[in-house]
């Protein structure tokens, strides 16, 4: 016969081990229930706050460098011609609070997502007053999806984006 002593110990084991059971699995569902978008740049971006867009690639920080003029934007880069006023507005406005679902945060694997310093497209966008108010770099679009990899430059963190972000770079 079990002592009533030894039972009232027995059943404060089970209810100890109930509580953590009960704990474990309500963190597990907190966790995997929550989002993994993050916001990746914050703010609004349009033509009257952005003074400027540097586009790079590699070792070249300015390969394409837009400038918004009085009489809208040119390709300064390219001899100052017209740029494509409908696709800089799509492009800052995609840029705006632009979220993305988190991929990676290890360095080993950012030349696979297109993202290593050689491999990726910068695009830093300057105010109206020169000051840098954002800057990104973007990677590979991935199969059978219209998003692109991106991540913050000096940052090893992978996000991908909802929509192809450089498809409105032409």
């Amino acid at each position: 016969m079990i002592k009533t002593k030894n039972m009232i110990i027995l059943v404060a084991v089970l209810l100890v081990l109930a509580g953590i059971s009960f704990l474990q699995k309500s963190e597990h569902q907190k966790a995997t229930n929550s989002s993994s978008t993050e916001v990746v740049i914050s703010g609004e971006f349009n033509k009257d706050n952005i003074g400027r867009l540097r586009l790079g690639y590699g070792s070249n920080p300015d390969a394409v460098v837009l400038v918004n003029t009085a009489d809208g934007w040119r390709i300064e880069s390219h001899h100052g011609a017209r740029a494509n006023e409908q696709r800089v507005t799509t492009l800052l406005r995609n840029f705006s609070n632009l979220a993305g679902e988190f991929r990676s945060d290890s360095g080993e694997v950012l030349d696979q997502y297109g993202l290593s310093d050689d491999q990726a497209i910068t695009v830093r966008a300057d105010d109206p007053y020169g000051a840098e108010v954002l800057a990104i770099n973007f990677g590979h679009t991935p199969q059978g999806f219209p998003g692109q990899f991106m991540r913050a430059p000096g940052s090893n963190k992978v996000y991908l984006s909802q929509t192809g972000m450089l498809s409105h770079l032409g």
